[in-house]
């Protein structure tokens, strides 16, 4: 009984003799910063205390807190002694994070059934990962050369030090003053953050957004992508252009030799459109085809060829110009100069069509007939016993009637015969 009792007495002296030195995992303490999903190797060296004797040691277990990794625990069988005054390094591999967070945790490490804290409870793992991201754009269809605002939000999984996201783009390009690639800083566990870009429509029938998440946590990173995409309702065809160079003299330069057309079919309200300088825009106004060409671009100007009137004018940013095609006093058609960036025009063309046709009506031009009919007037009604109406009814055909012929000489021997009468009377 009494040798039972040393045994078990040398064994607690031999295990107290056993410290935990250090503890460290992928050679980072106190935190300790982790791809989430990622493996991770953690060393823990084991100190024997006793200066003058050797201790076995059979397994280390590595006793995690939570349910933050793949398993609650880590076991390596040792089997060795530890000598007096020495140490030995246990490695725990494969330790897999499944739960983002910056405070997970291990519990102890197990020395055959003794358990320690000292070193291990000072150390926290910072899983990291994206935990989401999305892109978002004001509008789904937007014209050529015309802005739009893309937009995206990210959610953080445990702790990054920056977040960064950067934009890549197909068929469109940055507006004027934005950069490619923006930080939101420092992000914390479960945070969210969001951040847009000004984006200007290209020419072809599609603009392909690209946003790439990426936050950094000492030396780990975590990223995650996402796209988007928007429409061009009036994709453009390219064309040399070569009228809109070819009469320069001096400044201004060829603007690279390439223009765009922009075909905006019926106009029955109002467009916007971006031009750079040689675009086109062709549409048709009841049913007539009208071209505009950008001729010239200041940073407060610019100036335009109607080629349907035709007519060259020049607007500055806010003014409008008005046209009457068919010269009847009413507006038919209004080009207004809405902004001048990024080396281009954005102009609303309105279009005012009669308010008794409709759109399809407006577009069949009148024929020939109803250009020409008026309404004719009836000749003004004589006032009866005016001296037309008794010539007219003395007179058939410009020859006088026998009834006035015998009216006419009674009343003239009548008058003869009371002049007689008086005379004689005198005498």
């Amino acid at each position: 009984m009494l040798g039972i009792m040393i045994g078990l007495l040398a064994m607690q002296m031999a295990e107290a003799a056993l410290v935990i030195d250090s503890f460290s995992c992928n050679s980072q303490s106190p935190t300790v910063n982790v791809e989430n999903g990622a493996n991770m190797n953690c060393n823990a060296v084991i100190l024997n205390n006793d200066p003058s004797a050797s201790v076995t040691v059979n397994s280390v277990s590595l006793v995690v807190s939570g349910s933050w990794a793949e398993q609650s625990s880590y076991t390596v069988a040792i089997n060795s002694a530890i000598g007096a005054s020495q140490t030995k390094t246990v490695a725990f591999q494969n330790i897999k994070s499944v739960t983002p967070g910056n405070d997970n945790r291990f519990l102890h490490i197990d020395i055959d059934g003794s358990a320690h804290t000292e070193e291990v409870s000072s150390v926290s793992v910072n899983a990291v990962v994206i935990k989401s991201l999305s892109l978002s754009t004001s509008s789904s269809s937007v014209n050529g050369g015309v802005d739009f605002t893309s937009t995206a939000s990210v959610t953080a999984g445990g702790s990054f030090t920056d977040m960064t996201l950067a934009l890549s783009l197909s068929g469109c390009s940055l507006g004027s003053g934005e950069t490619g690639s923006k930080s939101l800083g420092a992000l914390n566990n479960n945070a969210q953050a969001s951040i847009s870009w000004t984006i200007t429509q290209g020419t072809g029938a599609t603009c392909s957004i690209t946003v790439t998440a990426t936050g950094t946590a000492a030396s780990v990173a975590a990223s995650k992508a996402r796209s988007a995409s928007v429409t061009n309702p009036n994709p453009s065809t390219s064309s040399s252009d070569s009228s809109s160079a070819s009469g320069a003299s001096g400044g201004g330069g060829g603007g690279g030799g390439g223009a765009s057309t922009y075909d905006l079919g019926a106009l029955t309200s109002e467009k916007i459109q971006s031009l750079a300088k040689g675009d086109v825009v062709k549409f048709t106004l009841s049913g007539e085809a009208h071209q505009l060409k950008l001729m010239e671009l200041t940073n407060k100007t610019a100036t335009f060829n109607l080629s349907s009137a035709p007519e060259v004018f020049t607007l500055a940013v806010g003014e409008e110009k008005k046209k009457d095609f068919d010269n009847n006093g009413a507006v038919d058609l209004s080009i207004a100069l809405n902004s001048i960036r990024s080396g281009k025009a954005e102009i609303t063309i309105k279009a005012f069509l009669p308010a008794a046709k409709t759109a399809e009506e407006a577009e069949k031009p009148e024929t020939a007939g109803e250009a020409k009919k008026e309404a004719k007037e009836p000749p003004p009604q004589e006032e009866e016993g005016s001296i037309q109406n008794i010539l007219a009814t003395v007179t058939s055909g410009g020859v006088v009637s026998m009834a006035f012929i015998a009216g006419l000489v009674v009343l003239i021997a009548s008058g003869a015969y009371l002049g007689w009468s008086r005379m004689k009377k005198k005498k």
